[in-house]
């Protein structure tokens, strides 16, 4: 897939605000491992969605495609290790 819009949906709604929501929930019923783990997974898809959205020409800030790859894998595996420790 070489434009990937179709993601931008799903990353922001299901997988950023819903997740969030869930997360602010969790708080509010006082379960605070619930509240951490949601809001942050959240906030990782909410995230991911604005650097892939093709309105906010993050993409055409590199200059090669390769380039931003390289950096949206970087940014997963630092997250993927945050979310491991």
């Amino acid at each position: 897939m070489s434009v990937p819009n179709i993601v931008v949906g799903s990353a922001l709604f299901y997988g950023g605000l819903a997740q969030l929501l869930a997360g602010m929930w969790e708080f509010a019923v006082g379960n605070t491992f619930g509240a951490t783990a949601f809001s942050s997974y959240g906030a990782f898809w909410l995230s991911y969605a604005f650097i892939i959205s093709p309105w906010t020409a993050i993409e055409s800030s590199y200059t090669s495609p390769t380039d931003f790859a390289h950096a949206v894998r970087s940014e997963e595996r630092r997250v993927g290790k945050e979310c491991m420790e």
